[in-house]
């Protein structure tokens, strides 16, 4: 016999399975091609999206540059690619 009562299985359960289900659904989302394809659709559908990533990563570069750090070159591909997309729409 695990549990001799029944509520302590029920607390152990939420506290262990929760943050677990959590983690795995975050997981799934942020490693599978849906969650990709889903970003690519609603940047071509909505150009405010796309123009306030383009205004929000102006500001985090000029933020950077004002702290006299210079930006990385992700973040810098991330801002051409956006910028790009602002462009077209």
């Amino acid at each position: 016999m695990f549990f001799p009562h029944f509520y302590i299985f029920g607390i152990i359960s939420i506290v262990v399975f929760v943050p677990s289900s959590v983690l795995a659904g975050w997981w799934h989302t942020k490693r599978g091609r849906a969650y990709a394809t889903e970003s690519t659709i609603l940047a071509e559908n909505n150009p405010i999206y796309v123009h306030n990533q383009v205004i929000g990563l102006y500001a985090t570069i000029e933020m950077l540059k004002a702290l006299e750090k210079e930006p990385s070159k992700e973040l810098l591909d991330w801002f051409n690619y956006w910028k790009k997309l602002d462009e077209r729409g």
